[in-house]
């Protein structure tokens, strides 16, 4: 059973041409989820006030906050909540001390980090080159984005 992950997600500001990647990244450094996809986001608010600051040392604003939606490999759709949106990030991060203070708990075999809560297994996380990545998903501002297998899921 892992406790928490080892290592800390860097991500270099947006510099020159931007490149986004659709997955998501579980971060053990991160204070919040945090996203450089307006598109993506099911809510959104302007929320002018703080920074984010990257490992090396450059701060980047936060212009937004609000909640996207996950189609996961399962079918099943998730929100992420409280989403910070962050335009010089190149990766879409969730907060393992958001997910952790939230109540979720996370335990790993075989390099797959599993994140549960209450006995549901919420997210499957793989780990590629000492990076845990979210397994298929696809987020989508759009509600059709739920299917039969809705679930009740709010990270």
């Amino acid at each position: 059973m892992v406790k928490e992950p080892c290592g800390v997600l860097t991500v270099n500001s947006g510099r020159g041409k931007r490149r986004f990647s659709d997955a998501w990244l579980l971060d053990s450094g991160c204070t919040y989820h945090v996203c450089p996809r307006n598109e993506w986001f099911s809510t959104y608010e302007p929320f002018e006030r703080g920074t984010v600051l990257m490992g090396n040392n450059n701060a980047c604003k936060t212009v937004g906050i609000g909640n996207i939606r996950m189609k996961m490999f399962d079918e099943r759709a998730l929100t992420i909540k409280d989403v910070r949106h962050v335009l010089d990030l190149r990766k879409n991060l969730l907060s393992l001390g958001a997910l952790k203070a939230q109540g979720y708990k996370f335990s790993g075999m075989n390099g797959v980090l599993k994140v549960t809560k209450s006995f549901m297994t919420v997210l499957k996380v793989k780990c590629m080159s000492d990076l845990y990545k979210v397994i298929e998903s696809v987020a989508n501002s759009d509600a059709s984005v739920a299917t039969e297998k809705e679930d009740t899921a709010r990270l």
